[in-house]
């Protein structure tokens, strides 16, 4: 007796089981707020206008829960987004214009 096995189930698992041990894998790997702003214009809440973006972080594009301000081109970053990325790198430029920023200062203080 011949008996024709398929194995299309079988190979369906296999692949399912390894795409999703590689999303394991990579997902810790993404930058969630890199991909919110990857991903902020094909959003389709056109609401925001620009001068609300200007309240808003540019690193998580939210508002800033302690603002800072980049020094010399005063825009404003949530302190911790601001203060990481200065510190990882010390010729760190705004994202807003690409100016280096040089020091950061709170928001409203002189």
């Amino acid at each position: 007796m011949n008996r024709a096995v398929s194995f299309e189930y079988m190979n369906r698992q296999l692949v399912w089981n390894e795409f999703s041990e590689m999303l394991l894998l990579l997902l810790p790997l993404l930058n969630s707020s890199s991909v919110k702003k990857f991903l902020l214009p094909f959003s389709k809440d056109k609401s925001a206008s620009s001068s609300g973006d200007e309240a808003n972080c540019p690193i998580c594009v939210s508002s800033p829960s302690i603002p800072f301000v980049a020094l010399p081109c005063q825009h404003r970053y949530c302190y911790y987004c601001l203060r990481t990325r200065s510190a990882a790198t010390s010729s760190y430029r705004c994202e807003r214009c690409n100016e280096v920023v040089v020091a950061i200062q709170r928001h409203g203080s002189s």
